[in-house]
């Protein structure tokens, strides 16, 4: 599991609630709150309180700047920003500004944090690995349809800088009224709270970015963005609550590797599903779950992994292995994939299965020679 070295790393957190002239955001000052009792539990980063900068409320583009130039400057492992506030376009440059308390929609340019400053100081940090976490919106201006998603994420990124975006459209969509925190960011502190059900060991930054995606689509909200991801492989966040006590007894050990190697976006798929496999010889309960979670649940892979993670399953538990095999049949949208799990579905048929016979009618497997159709056009046997 990679996590950042603490005293090495730097967390910068921001969050503006009040404005004169804008719509307020009360959750703001709560996320960075509890982003920051996160940031230093022993099980996620396990950063000294010293190393963690929480800003409220910034009145001046210069005590922001200040902040994060120093952090900057002082990091050398991992620089976290993290931003809550109104995201506010200049009318005539059309360039991205970080909203005050002061800000007013219609003199951006000197009443905001233009993002350029906060990009030139990302851009000279010495951190290894750079994040940006940007829960903004549009303000104003959003409701008079400008600054879709596509736009804001675009604005926000940064050469060798993982970004985050959440970019709702308009400053309502940021929180619900009277929820604790915004809409986003309280899905991030559910995750790294909580964690997820049926999920790795080790909560990296993909696993983590992908389940809060998952979720605010499943409410029907704001779809958040990334760019750069590539650039923190591996990062944790720390370790799966999910797993409960046994998780802090996994890391390190041969099984605890093994759990994280499957479910390591950075890993080859080859080398993600062999990683399940063995750990299924070790432990079969954790490799059929790691096996199921690459072949149904995984949002980084490609088909062809999850093709052979099902057929490996299909060892395993024929129950799981044939309906990852008919899912894949069903919804890939790659033809030889598709004929390559209707060609495992055929070879696996058993008697007793019910299957489909030549003329359409369903049989017994065993009471009748069953038909090998070709591949591709195999019916699919029912379970």
């Amino acid at each position: 599991m990679t996590l950042p070295r603490p005293t090495a790393s730097r967390a910068v957190l921001v969050g503006v609630s009040e404005f004169k002239y804008l719509k307020k955001i009360p959750a703001a000052l709560n996320n960075v709150d509890e982003l920051s009792s996160v940031l230093q539990d022993g099980e996620m980063w396990a950063l000294p309180r010293d190393r963690i900068s929480n800003l409220k409320d910034a009145s001046s583009s210069e005590l922001i700047l200040n902040v994060l130039h120093q952090a900057a400057d002082d990091a050398q492992d991992t620089l976290l920003l993290y931003i809550a506030s109104h995201g506010l376009l200049d009318s005539v440059s059309g360039e991205l500004h970080i909203g005050l308390t002061g800000s007013e929609d219609e003199k951006v340019y000197f009443t905001a944090v233009p993002f350029s400053h906060i990009r030139r100081c990302f851009l000279n940090a010495r951190a290894l690995r750079k994040i940006l976490i940007l829960d903004c919106c549009y303000s104003g201006r959003a409701a008079e349809g400008m600054g879709p998603t596509h736009t804001l994420v675009a604005d926000a990124d940064i050469e060798g800088t993982c970004v985050f975006v959440a970019s709702p459209a308009t400053s309502r969509a940021i929180a619900r009224r009277g929820a604790r925190f915004t809409a986003f960011t309280g899905e991030l502190i559910e995750i790294l709270r909580y964690g997820i059900d049926g999920g790795p060991l080790s909560l990296t930054l993909d696993v983590v970015y992908n389940e809060v995606r998952n979720r605010l689509g499943a409410k029907g909200l704001p779809i958040p963005q990334q760019r750069n991801l590539n650039t923190v492989v591996g990062l944790s966040f720390g370790v799966n609550r999910k797993w409960g006590k046994e998780a802090s007894l996994l890391v390190g050990t041969p099984e605890g590797k093994l759990l994280e190697l499957s479910g390591d976006a950075g890993a080859t798929g080859a080398v993600r599903v062999a990683a399940a496999v063995s750990l299924a010889e070790m432990r079969p309960a954790r490799g059929i779950k790691a096996l199921i979670h690459l072949s149904q649940e995984a949002t980084n892979v490609t088909d062809a992994v999850r093709l052979n993670a099902a057929i490996a399953l299909l060892s395993l538990d024929r129950t799981k292995g044939r309906h990852s095999l008919n899912q894949l049949r069903a919804s890939s949208p790659s033809n030889k994939i598709r004929q390559l799990a209707a060609k495992a579905l055929n070879d696996d048929v058993r008697d007793g299965d019910l299957v489909v016979g030549r003329d359409g009618s369903p049989v017994v497997s065993g009471s009748m020679q069953v038909h090998h159709w070709p591949s591709g056009q195999v019916p699919l046997c029912e379970l």
